[in-house]
């Protein structure tokens, strides 16, 4: 896709390439659709097809002057607008706050958090292999030197856990 669309692409910003997505960034909608139409034609020239139905736009006004009538078009068709985005993790919103992108990374980490537990406290797992896990969290907080009181805590679990 690179080497097809190479000719298309302008600075990053303006366009990226993500494996099979494509970013295009403008100041106005025209912008958007005319780089959307330009896209689409070297692609289906090229014997690629362009799916209408899983395009999405957001639109992200970030001053009051710019107004977000309208609606995107791809020959013709309205592309799907949608108010956040996710990609590789990270959620985009149109608003351009982070709210959600900070609620996914906590849940996301008290979900390894619930893995690690079921680690610790699985009745199939060998002592050895959890001691192993154990030593290797103790330096690696070592390591850190930090003073908190869920670390001083976690060191106590494991300070207790080696000493049983």
């Amino acid at each position: 896709m690179d080497v097809l669309t190479r000719h298309l692409q302008k600075d990053l910003p303006w366009c990226m390439l993500f494996a099979d997505d494509i970013l295009h960034v403008d100041k106005t909608r025209e912008g958007v659709e005319s780089k959307f139409e330009l896209w689409r034609s070297t692609v289906e020239f090229k014997g690629f097809h362009l799916s209408r139905s899983k395009t999405e736009n957001m639109v992200c006004n970030f001053s009051n002057n710019r107004s977000s009538g309208g609606f995107v078009t791809l020959s013709d068709q309205v592309i799907n607008k949608c108010i956040h985005f996710r990609y590789l993790g990270s959620i985009v919103q149109s608003d351009g706050e982070i709210q959600r992108n900070i609620i996914s990374r906590i849940q996301v980490g008290w979900l390894k958090w619930r893995n690690t537990l079921g680690l610790l406290c699985g009745k199939k797992v060998l002592l050895k292999l959890k001691g192993n896990f154990l030593v290797f969290w103790w330096k690696f907080l070592d390591k850190k030197n930090l003073n908190c009181e869920l670390i001083n805590h976690v060191r106590l679990v494991v300070f207790f856990f080696l000493n049983y």
